[in-house]
């Protein structure tokens, strides 16, 4: 399990633990050190406020084309984080004094990130505004799986690679298909993408594509 332990005025710390059933966990002695909140509100493209939009800070010392990366897959710590209100606006309390980026996300959309700021403890830094668009099609690859009648494969099983040349990143790894046999990929907008469908009853054989791009009609996999 993970505990986040908050107190107004100091950084907030994530801790993660093996709670067993029946049993005590003892954490030790755990220190809070002074920290301070970030302010500000979410708006979409339209400028139109944002709700439910989750708030966290990262690091200022990252190279842009990381930046950009994980903008399509915010990889970030768990604390502190907040949520933005139905207005759009949102406080971040509890980060440690220094500087940081304020990173907003939200489904469907990619994710946004300041310029540094710096975190004074004791103190809040006010009007820092994020504005987020929705994912556009050269970010997204759709899978659809077929079998040969083209029915849709629920939960069919995909091994996929996908390389960018301009975040120098190679991802590879397995999803499955929603009920619809229906699996969706954002990717970088240069991303090649290799996959893999299989049948999850094993009643028909596997299908491959291989250096699938963005942006076009969905790629159909009929097995």
């Amino acid at each position: 399990a993970q505990f986040e332990l908050r107190a107004r005025g100091y950084a907030s710390v994530a801790v993660e633990a093996v709670v067993r059933p029946g049993e005590s966990a003892h954490l030790g002695t755990l220190v809070l050190h002074p920290g301070g909140a970030v302010s500000g509100r979410v708006v979409g493209s339209d400028g139109r406020p944002v709700a439910g939009a989750r708030l966290v800070t990262g690091p200022v010392e990252v190279p842009r084309r990381v930046l950009q990366t994980q903008r399509l897959h915010p990889d970030l710590p768990a604390a502190p984080s907040t949520v933005s209100r139905p207005d759009g606006t949102f406080m971040l309390e509890g980060r440690p004094a220094g500087p940081v980026r304020v990173w907003a996300a939200s489904e469907g959309c990619l994710a946004s990130y300041s310029a540094p700021v710096n975190v004074k403890a004791g103190e809040e830094l006010y009007g820092l505004e994020l504005a987020l668009e929705r994912i556009p099609p050269g970010n997204r690859i759709t899978v659809l799986v077929v079998d040969p009648s083209d029915a849709p494969v629920p939960h069919a099983h995909l091994d996929f690679r996908h390389r960018s040349e301009s975040t120098g990143t190679t991802i590879a790894g397995d999803r499955t298909a929603d009920d619809a046999g229906r699996c969706e990929f954002v990717v970088p907008d240069d991303a090649q993408l290799w996959i893999t469908a299989e049948d999850p009853e094993r009643r028909h054989g596997p299908a491959s594509a291989s250096d699938v791009r963005t942006g076009g009609e969905p790629l159909v996999l009929r097995l």
